[in-house]
């Protein structure tokens, strides 16, 4: 499935051109395949530093040091990794889309599963027939 699918043209074409321009800016020695390092500059933005107004100060180190392990990017290797499929050591735009694709499609697939268990139905002889517990323990 493609994120286009789940929009309008025009916003898909807007967000494509978004992600391209995102790569290309990313791309710093213009070569159509983004290393590990400029991978990086894909990196969600820092929060920003310090703690909220009126925190108490016996509070600054662990809030700090809680900030800093947030602003990790957890997994952004194993991604990497996932999206280089032919393992040379870099990413191109198509291999970065065909990720998305694939994350895009997993989620929805577990949506769905969830949907589908949430509404699912039972017939009433099945319902009694169906041990519980207690009856289980009855019948041993």
């Amino acid at each position: 499935m493609q994120i286009s699918n789940l929009m309008s043209a025009g916003a898909a074409e807007a967000a494509l051109a978004t992600r391209k321009a995102m790569f290309q800016a990313a791309d710093t020695d213009g070569d159509g395949r983004l290393t590990a390092t400029e991978a990086e500059a894909l990196k969600p933005p820092a929060r920003p530093q310090g703690p909220p107004p009126g925190m108490a100060d016996g509070m600054m180190t662990t809030l700090l040091e809680a900030q800093e392990e947030s602003q990790a990017w957890p997994g952004a290797e194993e991604m990497f990794a996932a999206a280089d499929a032919d393992a040379d050591g870099a990413v191109t735009f198509e291999e970065l889309e065909a990720l998305g694709a694939r994350r895009l499609e997993a989620v929805m697939a577990a949506r769905d599963a969830d949907a589908a268990e949430a509404t699912a139905t039972i017939d009433w002889e099945t319902l009694l027939a169906t041990p519980t517990g207690d009856r289980q323990d009855e019948a041993v």
